[in-house]
């Protein structure tokens, strides 16, 4: 008994896998068309078009064979459901051009706008820097003229002053050359070259009354202290407000 039964198991594996072959390599039925093709194809205005599909698709002689369209969808089912499902397919609107084109319009438009946020974002980190810059060396030379009026004796230290004067002149021509339009960068540049705040001029005429020299030389350099900080404010400002038409 044993050794039949062990007899039939392998036989009985086979057989299973042998049907289970079978079935694997069998094609699927294909998926009836649903419930929506079925209503189009049958609508009155889509009979005709429906005869005329299944000629040119060879599942009818003519069109006459297929007089009653019911009648010929109980009759032949299968060639019914590939025609109305051909005819309803070929019956949907195509995607425009534009339609194919619009994920990538999506996306070169999305790439546009981060390419320009991050554009703006560096001009306003760049115009940050740039008033800063001009800040520490208006403080500069805020503190080197204050500390040469003081001086009312001997020698005055005019190196310092000589170097926080040209640090400040340059950070104003840069300023001048990218907005040439600002009038008051223009102005404060030219006091400190060749006007009232030029190093002759704050070097010299210290001879008679100390103090009042000192006097005069501290307003000129108030008055170009608050230009700047007007010039400084401008390049925070968004679309660079001319500094001209805009108080500090």
């Amino acid at each position: 008994m044993v050794d039949r039964a062990e007899g039939r198991w392998p036989r009985r594996v086979a057989v299973a896998a042998t049907v289970a072959s079978l079935c694997l390599a069998a094609p699927l039925p294909a998926a009836a068309i649903d419930d929506a093709q079925i209503v189009y194809c049958l609508g009155k205005d889509q009979r005709d078009a429906l005869r005329e599909a299944a000629v040119a698709l060879g599942k009818a002689a003519d069109t006459a064979a297929l007089a009653d369209i019911a009648a010929w969808r109980g009759r032949d089912a299968a060639a019914f459901e590939e025609t109305c499902e051909a005819l309803y397919e070929a019956a949907k609107p195509q995607p425009s051009a534009f339609a194919d084109a619009l994920p990538f319009l999506t996306a070169l438009v999305g790439a546009l706008l981060a390419y320009f946020a991050a554009l703006g974002q560096e001009r306003r980190m760049l115009r940050r820097r740039q008033a800063d810059a001009l800040r520490a060396a208006l403080a500069e030379f805020d503190a080197a003229a204050r500390h040469y009026t003081h001086v009312l004796a001997g020698d005055r230290p005019v190196e310092r002053l000589r170097a926080a004067h040209g640090a400040l002149v340059g950070r104003l021509a840069e300023t001048r050359a990218e907005y040439p339009d600002w009038r008051l960068a223009a102005d404060c540049h030219e006091r400190l070259t060749a006007g009232d705040l030029g190093m002759d001029e704050l070097t010299s005429g210290w001879n008679a009354d100390k103090d009042a020299r000192a006097k005069a030389v501290r307003g000129v350099v108030a008055e170009l202290h608050a230009g700047v900080q007007r010039i400084a404010a401008g390049l925070l400002r968004p679309r660079r407000r001319n500094p001209d038409r805009v108080s500090a």
